[in-house]
């Protein structure tokens, strides 16, 4: 037999750290029958688990996604970091020899999910889940159809549906305008794993396949109990390709960067409402496939928010006049660390300021300085000692 594959083409998948394992998955599938090239139950669980494990390369995955970040954050958007809280599964419908599919990064190799996936999910939490304020039910109808014009430039997937809305008596500013549809006034970007991710296998086992694949279709039922949705049919298990567990960049940007500092102000307080319906989408209604069974679903990574924020404030303190700096480096001091650097790490404290100790010194003196007068008679040692060193100094 001569099988479908490119010349010379391997016999083992590519390991994490140099192959492409999407490309492998999808191109490269081995396991027909010789006779009637049919596939075994068997030989899609093993195609499937041939690419179980990590997937994806840790630089490049880290380089894409601070590229990425830096595209949204100049363009004026907002990133955040989602994890998954179970397992995820993305582009099952996509055709494969093993029934479902996988969506594959094209350059990375990693499961990711469409800009067009993620701002299709916030819109279908807009239209159906979003709570939105108003007097009656059609003064919330009416902001929630503005917000859909705003956000993702129609109030609705058909474009015939302006017209109905008007019949029916609503009136919100969007309808008001005679353009049907255009583009949202926000970019959904892709979101792409931060780390390499463990993909694994799960089963499903349905009991009805041919009721749904034929059951409209059921001329005697007596001839067809095959077709009928009954208990004497006996589960098939399907086997299907899973995300464990990975972290997600989501990143969502203007798509006009703002150009005044009032216009500034008022998309980042839109762009805050859109985060918000992203987070809550993915955490009540999950994203990718096979969500009505728990699957998809994400929520805020804390620890990640917590190292953006650092590294967003030492940019931030970069920017500023080294005495501007100093200060606001002395204004973030807790008291825990203030002790401990004037009191266990005091001679290691002066070393790292240098020439700057002295103006260092009076700026804690003035900011904290009443502080500091209550560790006179402190029980804890190292504020004591921070004490007895500042009078010192």
């Amino acid at each position: 037999m001569v099988a479908p594959l490119y010349r010379g083409a391997p016999s083992v998948p590519p390991s994490t750290a140099n192959g492409h394992k999407g490309l492998w998955f999808d191109r490269f599938f081995n396991k027909y029958n010789a006779q009637d090239w049919t596939i075994g139950k068997e030989d899609k669980k093993k195609w499937i688990d041939s690419v179980a494990g990590f997937c994806g390369d840790t630089s490049q995955l880290k380089f894409y996604s601070r590229a990425l970040a830096a595209l949204c954050h100049n363009q004026g958007g907002k990133i955040e970091e989602f994890q998954t809280t179970w397992r995820f599964a993305t582009g099952l419908g996509n055709p494969h020899p093993v029934e479902n599919g996988f969506a594959w990064h094209p350059t990375l190799g990693v499961p990711y999910l469409t800009g067009a996936a993620v701002k299709g999910l916030v819109r279908d939490w807009v239209e159906i889940w979003m709570e939105v304020e108003g007097s009656d039910e059609k003064e919330q109808r009416e902001k929630r159809l503005d917000i859909l014009y705003r956000w993702f430039g129609s109030e609705d997937k058909d474009p015939k549906a302006r017209a109905r809305f008007r019949q029916q008596g609503f009136q919100p500013p969007s309808l008001a305008k005679d353009i049907d549809t255009e583009a949202g006034m926000f970019v959904f970007f892709d979101a792409i794993p931060t780390a390499p991710v463990e993909l694994g296998c799960d089963v499903m086992t349905p009991h009805y396949g041919k009721w749904y694949e034929e059951g409209g279709n059921i001329g005697n039922v007596a001839n067809e109990p095959q077709k009928v949705p009954a208990d004497w049919h006996s589960p098939v298990p399907v086997p299907f390709l899973v995300v464990k567990k990975a972290n997600f960049l989501f990143c969502i940007a203007p798509r006009r960067r703002p150009e005044t500092e009032s216009e500034r102000i008022s998309v980042e307080a839109e762009l805050d409402k859109v985060i918000t319906a992203l987070a809550d989408a993915l955490q009540y209604l999950g994203a990718g496939a096979k969500t009505a069974v728990g699957y998809g679903r994400f929520e805020v990574d804390a620890d990640a928010k917590a190292r953006r924020a650092q590294v967003a404030n030492q940019a931030r303190l970069q920017e500023l006049r080294p005495d501007e700096r100093l200060r606001e480096e002395v204004l973030q001091i807790d008291k825990e660390q203030l002790a401990r650097m004037f009191g266990k790490d005091f001679n290691s404290t002066q070393q790292v300021k240098g020439e700057n100790w002295s103006l260092f010194l009076e700026l804690v003196r003035e900011i904290h300085g009443e502080l500091i007068k209550t560790w006179k008679s402190s029980p804890n040692k190292n504020m004591k000692k921070a004490y007895n060193k500042l009078v010192a100094q």
